[in-house]
């Protein structure tokens, strides 16, 4: 799992979250969110 420091999922849901997945491992980005990992569906990214 990843996500960001800032994101809207908060990291103490990420870390319960990656406790109930068997083997799971979890990255926490900082000072950013998820808007830079992808592209939306038409191919856009969040500039803002």
């Amino acid at each position: 799992m990843i996500g960001g420091d800032q994101d809207v999922v908060k990291t103490t849901h990420l870390a319960a979250m990656q406790q109930q997945i068997p083997h799971a491992r979890l990255l926490i980005l900082p000072a950013n969110h998820g808007n830079y990992m992808m592209a939306d569906f038409d191919g856009d990214v969040n500039d803002n």
